[in-house]
């Protein structure tokens, strides 16, 4: 008797079998078997319909009893078979449209935005063709990896998100936000070669309305530091041209509002309360007055100069000292706006004092005394005062003592002193001669002639060189 061995199912299923769909073992893992799902699946589908009808068996030849057995029988499919058609169905039936996608995905977003991603998610949601854009956030949030820039970001993202989302319920943008942590995208990650975090990639349409040609990615640049929701919002307005934007609306801070209601109430209270002690002290007028003349100073002496340029405070004159002036209109030191601020503040307070004080001093000697005083500390302060300008402008002719430069001014104080001496002793015998008419009641001061004005210009010394070369006082 002639009887055919059973092939073993390795030789049954062998790509070389002509009228055999190669299927996998079913003892290996099925998770590859969608990979080329289309052409597979026309191939099963051949092969099931082949199996479908009735045919004649190979002839076997067989002795039984010394005859040759023939028979006719159905050979019904494999086993792999329809479970292996069912699951490359299933992979084909699963392979949606790009508006599925799109659909799908703004579902969850409606729900929670940006969506939480996965690797296969993630493919699925920047796989091509796609005719919405996706913006995907590749972050590493867990502690271990030290990533404080992330910890940052994400409430930013988070928020944008958010509020684009609900304000694009529709889908109008066509826009998706999605974040992806390293935990959960391992595989995304290493196929990216990303080796730092945050990322943020912005993939565009590459079907539509909106597509572009540019097939990768735009990515988003971290490099200047923690970035704001609404910087991003900006840049990606930018690339959404022609779309809907909604604005980013951050959630009302309450307990910001209800601290600073409570310190403006407590603010307040208090200046209610202590208004009867307080409002004399804001009123003063010579507070106010101190307050300005400490302003003009300052502004008037360069101290915005100072804080402009970065000017150093002193510096060597090259032979071991301090140079507390420096030579030109184009340059200065700190130390040097002081002193001048205090030059201006010294002659003011004369001038005041010669024109409110002195005159009020009802003792006619003190009066004399006081005027000589403050006349001398006014002349001495003006001289200081041009010796300073001569150092900032080597050309000006004029000068005073006791600062004089004899290089250049001897000649011209020589001739002209004098004249100056007798004016401004002059100047103090008409501010002691008004003051004693004034007491007299001979003479008032504010009918006078020599008003205050006349007192207080002629007190400040200011030079004016004449065609002899001479100084006056005016």
């Amino acid at each position: 008797m002639y009887s055919e061995e059973p092939k073993s199912e390795s030789e049954r299923a062998t790509p070389d079998s002509p009228d055999r769909a190669f299927l996998p073992h079913p003892n290996r893992d099925l998770t590859h078997f969608s990979v080329g799902c289309l052409p597979l699946l026309r191939a099963v589908q051949f092969e099931l319909l082949k199996f479908s009808v009735w045919h004649l068996d190979d002839t076997r030849g067989a002795h039984h009893n010394g005859q040759l057995a023939t028979s006719s029988t159905f050979r019904s499919p494999p086993k792999l078979l329809l479970p292996g058609t069912f699951l490359a169905a299933g992979a084909f039936a699963a392979k949606k449209t790009p508006e599925e996608r799109f659909n799908d995905f703004h579902a969850k977003a409606l729900t929670s935005s940006p969506i939480k991603l996965a690797d296969t998610s993630y493919k699925s949601l920047t796989s091509a063709p796609r005719d919405y854009t996706v913006a995907v956030l590749l972050t590493a949030l867990e502690n271990r990896f030290g990533c404080q820039l992330c910890r940052e970001f994400q409430p930013e993202w988070d928020l944008l998100g958010k509020t684009w989302t609900k304000g694009d319920k529709k889908g109008e943008s066509r826009l998706l936000f999605g974040t992806l942590d390293f935990s959960d995208g391992r595989e995304v990650f290493m196929s990216l070669g990303l080796q730092t975090a945050p990322v943020l990639l912005l993939f565009q349409p590459t079907i539509g309305p909106h597509a572009v040609a540019a097939v990768d990615p735009l990515q988003y640049d971290f490099t200047s530091g923690p970035q704001s929701a609404e910087q991003v919002h900006a840049w990606l307005s930018r690339h959404l041209t022609d779309r809907p934007h909604p604005p980013v609306k951050r959630p009302i801070n309450w307990m910001r509002w209800i601290s600073s209601i409570t310190i403006v109430l407590g603010l307040g209270t208090v200046l209610v309360t202590a208004s009867p002690y307080i409002l004399p002290v804001i009123q003063n007028r010579n507070l106010w007055a101190a307050i300005s003349l400490i302003a003009i100073l300052l502004f008037t002496s360069g101290h915005m100069f100072n804080h402009i340029r970065k000017v150093p405070y002193v510096a060597g004159d090259g032979r071991g000292g301090i140079s507390y002036f420096a030579g030109g209109f184009q340059n200065q030191f700190g130390l040097e706006t002081q002193i001048v601020a205090a030059i201006y503040g010294v002659l003011a307070f004369c001038a005041i004092s010669l024109t409110v004080k002195v005159p009020r001093i009802g003792d006619n000697k003190r009066q004399q005394v006081a005027v000589l005083a403050w006349g001398g500390v006014l002349f001495i302060m003006y001289s200081f005062l041009l010796s300073v300008f001569r150092i900032k402008n080597g050309g000006y002719p004029f000068s005073l003592p006791p600062f004089i430069n004899f290089s250049s001014g001897f000649e011209l104080f020589a001739i002209a002193h004098r004249n100056a001496f007798f004016n401004l002793c002059w100047d103090s015998f008409t501010v002691v001669s008004l003051s004693k008419a004034q007491g007299n009641g001979l003479c008032p001061i504010r009918k006078s002639p020599f008003d205050r004005n006349v007192l207080v210009s002629r007190a400040a010394l200011t030079f004016i060189p004449d065609h002899e070369s001479t100084l006056s006082l005016h």
